[in-house]
């Protein structure tokens, strides 16, 4: 049965950029719903736990609901596994999701740093600071581990490259190049080269860097 994907979530820069990074890596036919935060209350009930992103999987033919997924860790693993990009082992793909998760503090940290009042920016931007800082010096090691080869596993694009790619990004947009600067974490950029480099995935950073270049929260 072929199948189309369908997420929803919030109309602004976030997490489910690993699942746009996936369609593209995949070829999987997936379009976006965009919700606006004054329509989230009326929404939220409807929603599998009342939260975003919401991915449903559709009957290409009969648009028929064949599932309905949440939590973003388990979205990309859903996705990636069904593009070919979750490692080539069961052990690659644990090591993958390891990584993966070891950037959930860094990104709640930047999340409350981009909503932060502007009284306490100053401490925000400090958490942020270290926690990236954290988790890069822990990662370099690793990276090495991998033989620095411009991925956390394996030897193509996975989610855990496309995470790291995402963050520095999104560093860099909210002033905090330094802290993912190359002399900081040399393997850690090369990840992110290689992931830039990647041929299926230059449409979707083009489309990316425009959507950071709008104004409104970038998250």
């Amino acid at each position: 049965m072929s199948v189309t994907y369908e997420v929803t979530y919030f109309a602004l820069v976030g997490r489910i950029e690993i699942l746009r990074a996936l369609a593209a890596l995949g070829d999987l036919p997936l379009s976006i719903v965009d919700v606006q935060f004054h329509e989230w209350g009326a929404l939220k009930p409807a929603t599998p736990a009342g939260q975003l992103p919401v991915l449903r999987i559709k009957d290409a033919a009969t648009g028929e609901v064949q599932a309905e997924l949440t939590e973003s860790a388990a979205l990309e693993r859903l996705l990636a596994d069904r593009a070919g990009f979750n490692g080539a082992t069961d052990v690659e793909a644990a090591k993958i999701a390891a990584f993966r998760a070891q950037y959930d503090k860094p990104f709640d940290a930047l999340f409350g740093f981009i909503f932060a009042n502007p009284d306490a920016k100053d401490a925000a931007a400090d958490k942020f600071k270290t926690s990236i800082a954290q988790v890069l010096a822990f990662h370099e090691a690793l990276l090495a581990k991998n033989g620095g080869n411009g991925h956390y596993a394996g030897d193509k694009v996975n989610i855990a490259d496309l995470t790291a790619t995402l963050l520095y990004k999104l560093a860099l947009v909210h002033g905090f190049a330094d802290s993912v600067s190359e002399s900081v974490a040399p393997l850690f950029n090369k990840v992110v080269k290689a992931t830039l480099a990647e041929p299926k995935l230059e449409a979707y950073y083009k489309a990316l860097d425009a959507r950071l270049s709008a104004p409104g929260p970038q998250f």
